[in-house]
């Protein structure tokens, strides 16, 4: 899958960055990053957001929407846009929708967080020009069916350019919609000789939909809408999602450190982890203290002060399986003495006992039959790893499941293994850590599914069993042959 948020010319940049326009919603419909405010139509209401107070907008019996006076036509190349959502109600209306320019020439185009037309429980996008409607219902290849939970706070961004669009929702991708393969797939593009789908970011409505206003009964809840002109990192996503507490994009933010290593809430940590954070956009010389504990990092002493670098090394060695909580306070020493703005408070979580990090992750599909099951080694009390890691693996979930003897690979002294795997095959497999003493820490069950051959088995010219025939072929074949020569000169 391609992710186009990952924008190596822009690591690094704040959140700000590149910032076109944001609503926070808070008493008001301003822009605070720009000049497209907006004005009411119909009844909306503040309610209780995300962050602060967000925007109920309803089209179930009235019309409710924000109009803004948009000064840009609109966007193309890279750009972003996301927001805070609270769905009550899936059914089709505007995320974002307006005119590319001038309204008179009918270049509209929609982004739709609520529903689409013919798939009212997906998020999606419109062409109007040649009517095609893109969505993440799982009809395409490069997407995957994604529905909105109800009732529940959620970070959306569309990560966009002039041939693709990724969705994430609570800052895991929803999978990618490349407008090259869209033409004809989710609507009528007849009109236009079955063009492919473009797309352009435009904002003159949210909650309505400007070609077709009113159309719908969508019922949605908004809050720090934003939209950029350019693709978000990563990074910056999991900065905003900031494990589900989310993240501030006003000018207040400048004066924390953002963008933490390891994320906000990540999983699987390293004990031996550098942590790392991006350093605020304040002027003169900045020092950080760093509070780090079990808790939740208020502790009255800090474990690292007076640091210059944006890093910072742990002094007591980290426990495994074990949450730590930890923040960064900026001191700014100018004329008038120090002043310290106190960070956010992040967390993590070391490597567990148990196997963890498994390559094919679990419910992976389209795996090459010639994969290589790899995994990470669980740690003991002491941070050690494992040295023992018993493998079991087989078609039949239940006795991978049972540790049946029959499944297992045996006590491995390395963390991968290459098994032998049949096309289009599900496979479940399980690794057991063994410990010093004879402690057993079981692993979790996960599963792979190799892809289906499109061709005859075995393919002629495979010569290394990965479904192609390419150089890598060639090399084994080159490898083979002067094998022969030098040893055997009888070779086929």
């Amino acid at each position: 899958m391609v992710i186009v948020c990952l924008t190596a010319s822009y690591a690094g940049a704040t959140l700000t960055s590149g910032l076109v326009a944001y609503w926070p919603f808070d008493s008001d419909p301003n822009d605070y990053a720009g000049t497209n405010h907006g004005t009411f139509v119909g009844s909306p209401s503040y309610v209780e957001g995300r962050l602060g107070q967000a925007i109920a907008l309803s089209s179930d019996g009235t019309l409710d929407y924000v109009a803004f006076d948009t000064t840009s036509d609109g966007l193309t190349g890279a750009w972003t846009a996301a927001a805070w959502v609270n769905v009550h109600r899936q059914d089709t209306g505007g995320f974002l929708d307006g005119y590319f320019g001038d309204p008179a020439e009918d270049d509209c185009y929609g982004l739709r967080f609520s529903g689409q037309f013919g798939a009212t429980s997906n998020p999606g996008m419109t062409d109007y020009p040649t009517n095609v409607n893109a969505a993440w219902d799982g009809t395409d290849s490069q997407t995957q069916a994604y529905t909105p939970p109800l009732d529940t706070w959620m970070l959306l961004v569309f990560a966009g350019s002039d041939t693709q669009c990724e969705l994430f929702a609570d800052g895991v991708s929803q999978g990618t919609v490349v407008y090259a393969e869209t033409k004809g797939t989710h609507g009528d593009s007849d009109d236009e000789e079955d063009e492919p789908m473009q797309f352009k970011l435009t904002w003159d409505r949210l909650g309505d939909i400007v070609k077709y206003s009113g159309y719908g009964d969508s019922v949605v809840d908004y809050d720090e809408v934003a939209i950029w002109d350019r693709n978000l990192t990563y990074e910056e996503i999991q900065d905003m999602w900031n494990c589900g507490q989310g993240t501030r994009l006003l000018p207040e933010m400048a004066s924390i450190p953002r963008l933490p290593y390891p994320v906000n809430c990540a999983e699987a940590v390293d004990p031996a982890v550098i942590l790392t954070w991006q350093a605020p956009g304040l002027e003169g010389e900045l020092t950080y203290d760093v509070y780090m504990d079990t808790s939740d990092a208020n502790s009255p002493a800090p474990d690292g002060q007076g640091i210059s670098a944006t890093s910072y090394t742990p002094v007591s060695e980290l426990l495994p399986d074990t949450t730590y909580y930890w923040r960064v306070d900026v001191i700014s020493l100018g004329d008038g003495g120090p002043t310290t703005s106190r960070g956010d408070v992040w967390s993590f979580t070391t490597l567990p006992a148990t196997a963890n990090k498994p390559n094919p992750a679990s419910d992976t599909t389209n795996v090459a039959r010639n994969a290589v099951l790899s995994f990470s080694a669980g740690l003991d009390s002491e941070g050690n790893p494992a040295e023992l890691h018993e493998l079991f693996c087989d078609p039949n979930e239940a006795l991978v499941i049972a540790r049946d003897p029959s499944v297992s690979k045996g006590q491995l002294t390395e963390t991968a293994f290459d098994p032998d795997l049949e096309w289009g095959t599900q496979y479940f497999w399980v690794v057991d850590e063994l410990y010093d003493g004879g402690a057993v820490a079981p692993g979790e069950v996960w599963n792979f599914t190799v892809a289906n051959t499109l061709l005859w088995d075995p393919l002629p010219g495979d010569e290394n069993d990965d479904g192609l025939v390419n150089f890598a072929d060639l090399a084994v074949l080159a490898e083979n042959w002067l094998m022969c020569s030098y040893i055997n000169d009888d070779c086929p």
